[in-house]
């Protein structure tokens, strides 16, 4: 996918670095490739094999993620909902509004709203939503795509400031969607589902507690790598001026 960031074009590639050496974009983004190259960092993540059975796939959940599961199929009255060719500008918008939101209550960085849409160009984007009888949507997981792998990029939820019952209905909720997310990639023919990263750290707790979510739906860790290539002297300039804009960040 190439977007224009000011004044350079970029390419993101996900998964397949061959798809750089044709590219005439200004910037090439390598993300979760398998060689490595200089400057390279290493990223992991935690893959399952959707050319299991749904069967097989279910049996390595952990035991607690399967009884939330069943039980929020069976007693949740809550609209699951895909999006990927029907994605307008206004589903667009209302979700850039409740990530904006979320991030600002963990003060977590922002997302750049031009990949999402180019991801939509590109026909590489699919957003999916559980909501409520009265239309509230209470989750929202967005992926990217590229060959036969789709990959979690964000995902929100207001459960936080919630009572507790609706905390445990939010919870619940968002592993049966996980699981409907799981399945409808197997449905329509992707081989490979990512989680969209894998901490592999002893300290922070909060990135632990993630990884344990995920590890309930599975456990093969993968080892890639992003980098960054410029092809042209605007990219070095784009490049520099944006460290500098890093480096101010911890002065103010």
């Amino acid at each position: 996918m190439i977007y224009r960031n000011k004044f350079i074009n970029v390419h993101i590639i996900w998964f397949y670095e061959d798809e750089a050496k044709n590219s005439s974009a200004d910037m090439i983004y390598c993300r979760q490739v398998k060689h490595r190259v200089g400057g390279a960092k290493e990223f992991y993540t935690l893959l399952i094999d959707l050319n299991k059975s749904e069967e097989e796939i279910f049996s390595e959940f952990s035991k607690t993620n399967k009884r939330e599961i069943r039980k929020s199929i069976k007693n949740d009255n809550l609209n699951y909902q895909m999006y990927h060719e029907n994605i307008d500008d206004s589903l667009l918008n209302n979700f850039f509004d409740a990530h904006n939101r979320f991030t600002k209550e963990r003060n977590l960085g922002d997302i750049s709203p031009l990949q999402f849409k180019g991801y939509r160009e590109n026909n590489q984007l699919y957003i999916s939503t559980i909501s409520t009888d009265d239309n509230e949507i209470i989750w929202w997981r967005v992926y990217v795509a590229n060959g036969n792998r789709v990959r979690s990029l964000v995902s929100n939820s207001f459960f936080h400031n919630e009572e507790q019952e609706k905390k445990r209905l939010i919870a619940r909720t968002g592993r049966a969607m996980k699981w409907k997310d799981i399945l409808y990639f197997k449905e329509n023919n992707y081989k490979i589902f990512d989680f969209g990263g894998w901490y592999n750290g002893k300290e922070d707790k909060k990135k632990l507690a993630i990884n344990q979510y995920k590890e309930s739906f599975c456990k093969h860790t993968e080892l890639s790598y992003n980098y960054i290539k410029c092809k042209t002297f605007k990219c070095y300039i784009f490049r520099f001026l944006a460290s500098i804009k890093d480096t101010l960040k911890h002065f103010t």
